[in-house]
C-alpha cells in the first residue's frame, strides 16, 4: 500500500483522497507512508504557486475589466 499511496501523490492527488483511498481517518497517518524527494516537494510547491498566482491575475483581470 505504501507505493500504491506515494504514486497517488506523485500523480498529484489531492491529500485528503489519497486518505479516503487508504482507509485512513487521519491525514497524519496518509503523511507517514507519503516520502516524495525535496526535488519532488520543490516542483509541486511551484506548480502550486503558479496555479495561485494565475488565479489572482484572472481575478484581477476581470475586476480591472
Amino acid at each position: 500500500m505504501k507505493f500504491a499511496i506515494q504514486h497517488l501523490a506523485r500523480a498529484n492527488w489531492d491529500l485528503h483522497e489519497i486518505a479516503t483511498f487508504a482507509g485512513h481517518r487521519s491525514i497524519q497517518t496518509t503523511l507517514l507512508y507519503i516520502h516524495l524527494s525535496g526535488r519532488e516537494l520543490s516542483a509541486k510547491l511551484a506548480d502550486g504557486m503558479a496555479q495561485i498566482h494565475a488565479w489572482r491575475v484572472s481575478m484581477l483581470q476581470e475586476v480591472l475589466g
